[in-house]
């Protein structure tokens, strides 16, 4: 019975140690991911609320040329939701800006949460 005991103490003190070490790698790395999850681009496009940023794309491209266009050539825009930072209403196509995101999913183009962004 003191064997079964001992076990299971051990599985239990097993599980919350690798719990806390789990946690405190996911904390730190929600803490410092604005610094590395930053991406930089051209804005191509803006519609409504949302934002298409494509990095590669040059400034003149982005007023000549469609987003679709765009998109086949680079292949790795991200759009973003203006409402998401605070200076969104100085955004026009053209511009070169350097975008932090909260997290960034995978469809083409892909989908990001701003939660900061600069204006290059």
């Amino acid at each position: 019975m003191k064997k079964v005991l001992l076990a299971a103490l051990v599985v239990v003190l097993g599980l919350l140690f690798s719990g806390g070490l789990f946690m405190s790698e996911f904390m730190s790395a929600d803490s410092d991911s604005n610094a590395n999850n930053a991406r930089t681009g051209t804005i191509v496009s803006m519609e409504e609320d949302s934002v298409l940023m494509i990095k590669g794309a040059e400034p003149g491209e982005a007023k000549a040329e469609s987003s679709k266009k765009l998109l086949k050539k680079y292949e790795n825009g991200i759009k973003f939701d203006a409402d998401d930072v605070e200076n969104s209403a100085a955004l026009k196509p053209g511009m070169h800006v350097k975008v932090w995101f909260q997290a960034v999913d995978t469809s083409m183009p892909a989908y990001g949460e701003a939660v900061r962004l600069q204006i290059l």
